[in-house]
């Protein structure tokens, strides 16, 4: 399939979403702290960054697709040989429920998020790469700040091959324009 096509979704929600005041597509920045068997294995941090669509639905729900790509290791964390490292490529579909969606007007306040995916796992070990494609979940809470810029706390895991357990705490900042 050419990667073109995986964009479709992603668009086909962008037009769709269109309003008077569109804030409904953006950037962002994350920090991670892995856990378990990702920490044991690639380090005490890593860093992501995505894209995403956000579509408002009623009552003070919305719908998110994202794209991104976080990296654990190469050289992130100390104690690590610059050849270990993590990489996840994910594409998620996200649900938001906004805690006060009466309250304020422009949604602006606490929510949760939640989304599962796909995630493409990169693992490198003394130079050895492993490729696989497994699915992956995350969940977590949000504050709206402004129209344009979110701030979340928010769990993830996934389990990139048999015995090994990827579960890491992410602190992200988002920017929507």
């Amino acid at each position: 399939m050419r990667p073109a096509l995986w964009l479709c979704p992603v668009l086909a929600l962008a037009l769709g979403a269109q309003d008077a005041n569109p804030k409904n597509m953006g950037v962002q920045a994350r920090i991670n702290y892995p856990i378990g068997d990702l920490k044991d294995n690639f380090g005490n941090f890593g860093m992501g960054l995505g894209v995403f669509v956000e579509h408002q639905l009623e009552d003070g729900y919305a719908v998110r697709l994202v794209g991104g790509m976080d990296i654990f290791g190469k050289g992130l964390s100390g104690g690590l040989t610059e050849d270990t490292r993590a990489r996840v490529f994910h594409f998620d579909v996200e649900g938001i429920k906004f805690l006060r969606p009466d309250e304020e007007a422009n949604l602006l306040g606490p929510y949760l998020v939640a989304g599962v995916g796909a995630y493409g796992w990169e693992l490198t070990r003394s130079g050895t790469s492993t490729r696989t494609v497994r699915w992956g979940g995350s969940a977590g809470f949000g504050y709206r700040l402004s129209p344009s810029v979110d701030a979340e706390l928010r769990g993830h895991f996934s389990s990139p091959e048999s015995g090994l357990n990827a579960a890491s705490i992410s602190a992200g900042l988002s920017y929507r324009f």
